[in-house]
């Protein structure tokens, strides 16, 4: 993980935005030991005007690119790495028994675990381009980020309260 957000930095600070960061575009090489991202296919300059276009597998998208918000950068790389990291846990589920686009769906496993966005949390959210087509959402659910990760098994041996 070291060397790919290292690879992420790089991007970065060259102003770069890969928009497809995914298992299948990480070269695992020399028996795992060195890590390369690769397929720069979708990738944009930040100095590129926005409205951005949509791109990227949808698994690996970052939730604002997938309500539609049109000005995104290189922080999507970060939150595709994290999610190529822990895509082979991860299930994906709607949100009962509507009949979810796919990227809803996603949404929805999202936000059940990092909890139900509001304005106040993600200020702008009503605004987003897909806010109003989205079903509705369980209102308050509460983030459930620490139950699932407890801050002893997110960095060993750091006290995270100083």
């Amino acid at each position: 993980m070291r060397q790919l957000l290292t690879g992420a930095k790089g991007m970065q600070e060259s102003r770069i935005v890969h928009r497809d960061i995914k298992p299948g575009n990480v070269l695992v090489l020399e028996g795992g030991e060195v890590l390369k991202i690769c397929d720069f296919g979708l990738a944009m300059s930040e100095t590129e005007q926005p409205p951005r276009k949509q791109a990227g597998t949808k698994l690996y998208r970052t939730p604002e690119m997938l309500m539609g918000k049109p000005d995104y950068d290189a922080l999507t790389d970060a939150w595709s790495l994290v999610a190529s990291w822990r895509s082979s846990s991860a299930a994906t589920y709607c949100c009962g028994a509507c009949h979810c686009p796919e990227e809803f769906a996603y949404l929805w496993t999202i936000f059940g675990v990092l909890g139900t966005p509001n304005d106040a949390t993600w200020p702008g959210f009503t605004s987003l381009p897909f806010a109003s087509t989205m079903p509705p959402l369980k209102l308050e659910q509460r983030s459930r980020l620490r139950k699932l990760i407890p801050e002893d098994r997110c960095c060993p041996g750091k006290d995270m309260r100083s």
